[in-house]
């Protein structure tokens, strides 16, 4: 993130992160752990050509907090914060890109606000397969990770299983700074084991109806990293199934890569998605 071109603007007592440009439409990025986490520097500047940029951390908003008891009722109002903060912006329409866990909410986002929201860039989005013993026995070891006193040993598994074989042999320092930054900045780490299983659990299950992903309007570009180490997603066919349900939608697979992949390649991951956003930006 280039630091001379953000400023840290109050909406209603969030701070959110912005480079604002004049004239130009917002773009909202959305993850769960959104503060001092890293994964949009690499290609904040050049989304920033395009779009007023703005990023503010969810994991304190009251939504968030629901997600554990009502995951439904949480991400529908992390999605109202998203829209909320586009009024407090001046934006009456806004784009709206998640990655990860934030793609439940970008998702939201489009289903809640049709009216508001332009276009959609989901990046290896959750959703629950028809049959997910695949999945959920994943999901048991990185609990069974969690568990661990030391929430390290997760933190380097959760960083490792984002990226290619090449980019762990010859860059490890990167991934040693991106766990201390998640161990120093990520109070969820530091949760106990059934509140993150209920989490996990919670992205990894359907919370918008057929119905309501047939109201979708926005443009959506959908990405999908072929790597699924966890093996419980976000993985191909989960976006597959996010891609059938959407109308004006298109799929993108990215071979050889992991979730991590923006911070691996970000010219891989501008050549996707700059075609679209530019579109998207000019669009009335």
């Amino acid at each position: 993130m280039s630091v001379s071109a953000v400023r840290i603007a109050d909406v209603d007592g969030i701070p959110v992160n912005l480079s604002a440009k004049a004239g130009a439409p917002l773009l909202i990025l959305t993850r769960m752990a959104s503060k001092d986490m890293g994964v949009w520097d690499t290609i904040w500047d050049t989304l920033a050509r395009h779009f007023s940029v703005a990023n503010f951390d969810l994991r304190n908003l009251p939504g968030a907090k629901k997600i554990n008891e009502s995951p439904g009722e949480g991400f529908r109002d992390l999605a109202r914060t998203c829209a909320e903060v586009a009024t407090g912006l001046g934006h009456p329409t806004f784009h709206i890109f998640g990655w990860n866990g934030g793609t439940q909410i970008a998702m939201r986002c489009a289903v809640d606000f049709a009216d508001r929201v332009e276009s959609c860039l989901l990046v290896d989005p959750f959703f629950e397969l028809p049959d997910m013993r695949r999945v959920w026995k994943a999901v048991e070891h990185k609990n069974a990770l969690f568990e661990n006193p030391d929430r390290s040993l997760y933190a380097y598994y959760w960083v490792m299983a984002g990226f290619s074989d090449g980019f762990l042999d010859s860059n490890f320092d990167v991934v040693d700074q991106m766990v201390a930054d998640r161990l120093r900045g990520d109070a969820f780490i530091h949760v106990d084991a059934d509140r993150f299983i209920r989490w996990v659990k919670a992205l990894r299950t359907n919370w918008i109806s057929d119905e309501e992903f047939g109201a979708i309007r926005a443009r959506t570009l959908i990405l999908a990293t072929e790597l699924d180490r966890w093996s419980a997603g976000p993985s191909i066919a989960m976006a597959r199934e996010v891609q059938s349900r959407i109308a004006e939608s298109r799929l993108e697979v990215i071979r050889g890569v992991g979730g991590h992949f923006l911070i691996e390649y970000p010219g891989r991951f501008l050549t996707s998605v700059e075609p679209f956003l530019k579109q998207a930006s000019k669009a009335p």
